[in-house]
């Protein structure tokens, strides 16, 4: 699958002082050498429209997205007109910049296609679509309202990428596009639609630069009330453990690793994510290093509920921390290595938060039929006896026989 460097990595290689560079030396090009008038004036126009907004980028509300579009010049083709110039390169060149011009929504003369157009060119039903115009009116898109006919249309098409395949600019400009519409309606989408996302567009969305780990927390920020909070982490947490991805780990593109297994020794290890990157993979290139410890971050994070520390609830209720301790004690329930602080919190004479409230909490987002929860049920059970929070003789859970499954015990309804 990974025999040379695809085209999907290598433009997020590139450097943006070198790109900042190349538009400079292209600026200075005199190019009516080799063009008409009018041909030569078009494409200085564009030139400088383009170097523009690469230097104003930073004022960008969308900058984010911009940052991910000018990686799509393509210096190769750059260097190549450079050394030995002449009116086809001049072609190729007018071409990629028209690319990232249309992109950025900075050239004229292009039709906006409507939702029903942009889904027929998408599905390839429209065979006769402009592909610059396309590429502008996705962008427009992101500036719009959801709109499910198009989340549809564009999880059908993604269901049908060949991700590891050598891209032509054009199509990989149209995918980066679907890929940031998509997260941009992050909470508008399906439960089964995030999970999809999580499970097979996670590393790469991160890699292209669309800020993954901020739509996600904004995600958890939205939650209602403390049970949902946690709730959420757990549910994007285990999409994130069903991921499928297979990721570079080296600049060649040669050495690959399994996401989902590189997340169960990141987990087994139990270490610093950098370091973790640093000690167990040649990621050699500070894109694939930088991508991937941003993953392990935001992993951790979801699967010990502390990506962010409070959804709005508990910081409209800062007078009345009820809501937000509950938050807390679930999310430390959650990670083991913080059981100690859920322990001082119930070696208080007066917990705010009473030790069954947090319990019954517990079976809207623990499942007794996995094995895994029940080991970890009954450790924790073990836990409080040792620490004297609850009695001895009381079960969090009870083995029933008439059924072969374990259910949480009758005392915690009371």
């Amino acid at each position: 699958m990974f025999t040379k460097p695809e085209k999907i990595y290598k433009y997020f290689y590139q450097n943006i002082a070198e790109i900042d560079k190349k538009l400079a030396d292209l600026s200075a090009f005199n190019f009516a050498t080799f063009l008409n008038s009018d041909d030569n004036l078009l494409f200085v126009n564009r030139l400088q429209l383009l170097s523009d907004n690469f230097l104003k980028k930073d004022l960008n509300e969308y900058l984010w997205l911009d940052k991910q579009l000018f990686n799509f010049l393509d210096l190769d083709l750059i260097n190549q007109f450079l050394s030995s110039p002449d009116k086809d390169k001049i072609n190729l060149l007018s071409d990629n910049i028209k690319i990232i011009s249309s992109a950025i929504g900075e050239e004229d003369n292009l039709d906006r296609y409507n939702v029903d157009e942009i889904i027929s060119c998408i599905n390839l039903s429209k065979k006769d679509f402009d592909f610059f115009s396309i590429i502008n009116s996705l962008r427009q898109e992101l500036f719009d309202q959801h709109n499910r006919d198009l989340i549809k249309a564009i999880f059908n098409y993604l269901q049908k990428v060949e991700l590891y395949r050598d891209w032509e600019i054009k199509e990989l400009v149209v995918f980066v596009l679907l890929l940031n519409i998509i997260w941009k309606n992050f909470d508008f989408l399906l439960p089964v639609e995030q999970s999809y996302l999580l499970n097979l567009f996670f590393y790469i969305s991160v890699l292209i630069g669309i800020p993954v780990a901020s739509i996600l927390k904004n995600s958890i920020y939205q939650t209602s009330n403390p049970v949902d909070f946690v709730v959420k982490n757990k549910f994007l947490a285990d999409a994130l453990d069903k991921n499928i991805e297979i990721i570079p780990v080296d600049k060649n593109i040669q050495q690959v690793a399994d996401l989902g297994e590189v997340f169960k020794i990141f987990l087994a290890l139990n270490q610093e994510p950098s370091g973790f990157v640093r000690n167990s993979y040649q990621a050699d290139q500070k894109v694939l290093s930088d991508s991937l410890v941003e993953v392990l971050i935001v992993y951790y994070g979801l699967k010990n509920a502390n990506l962010i520390d409070k959804n709005y609830v508990g910081e409209d209720n800062e007078a009345d921390n009820y809501n937000q301790e509950v938050s807390d004690l679930l999310s430390w329930f959650i990670a083991k290595s913080d059981w100690n602080k859920l322990l001082d919190y119930y070696k208080n004479k007066t917990p705010r938060v009473p030790f069954e409230v947090l319990i019954n909490n517990f079976p809207l987002f623990i499942d007794l039929k996995k094995p895994e929860a029940v080991e970890k049920i009954s450790e924790f059970t073990n836990l409080l006896k040792l620490n004297n929070i609850i009695s001895s003789d009381k079960e969090i859970i009870e083995f029933h026989e008439s059924d072969g499954q374990f259910h949480w015990a009758s005392w915690l309804a009371k």
